[in-house]
C-alpha cells in the first residue's frame, strides 16, 4: 500500500476587518429658533435672492411661485430685474393684480418687503404715497371730529 498522506489543510489567514469607514455624519435636529436654509418670508432665505421669477417667489416663501407667478409673468416680470422698470403706478397695479389673484395681506407684505429688499425704489415710493394718504384720511377725520365738537 502506498503511504497515506495527511490532509493538507490551508493555512489559517487572521480574519480580514472591513476597512475604516467614515463615521457617517451625525444629523443633529434643528432647534426652532435656528436658521434654517428656507427663506423666512422676509426676503432673508440663506445667500442671495435668485434673479428668476419662480425661484424669487418661492424663495420668499415656498409655493408663491405656483400662486402668483402668473401674475408677474403676465405683468411683464419674467425676472427680478424686469420688477427694477416698474414705477410706483406699476407697483400699485401690481399689487392689485395680486390681491385678485388671491393674495392675502401677509402674503402681500412679504412680496413687498422682498421688492423693497431688492432696491425697488418704486416700492418704497407707493409705501410713503400710501402712509402720507393714511396720514391725511386720519388728520382730515380728525379735523372732522372737532368740527363736530
Amino acid at each position: 500500500e502506498p503511504p497515506v498522506e495527511p490532509p493538507v489543510e490551508p493555512p489559517v489567514e487572521p480574519p480580514v476587518e472591513p476597512p475604516d469607514e467614515p463615521a457617517e455624519p451625525s444629523v443633529e435636529p434643528t432647534a426652532p429658533d435656528e436658521p434654517t436654509a428656507e427663506p423666512t418670508g422676509e426676503g432673508e432665505g440663506d445667500g442671495e435672492p435668485p434673479s428668476d421669477m419662480t425661484g424669487w417667489l418661492d424663495w420668499i416663501e415656498p409655493g408663491l411661485a405656483q400662486s402668483f407667478g402668473g401674475v408677474f409673468e403676465e405683468y411683464g416680470a419674467e425676472d427680478t430685474f424686469d420688477l427694477q422698470a416698474f414705477d410706483e403706478v406699476g407697483i400699485t397695479e401690481l399689487r392689485a393684480l395680486l390681491v385678485q389673484a388671491g393674495a392675502d395681506e401677509a402674503q402681500m407684505t412679504k412680496i413687498m418687503d422682498s421688492m423693497e429688499a431688492l432696491g425697488i425704489e418704486a416700492v418704497s415710493l407707493e409705501k410713503s404715497s400710501k402712509l402720507e394718504a393714511s396720514a391725511s384720511l386720519l388728520a382730515a377725520e380728525a379735523d372732522e371730529a372737532e368740527a363736530e365738537e
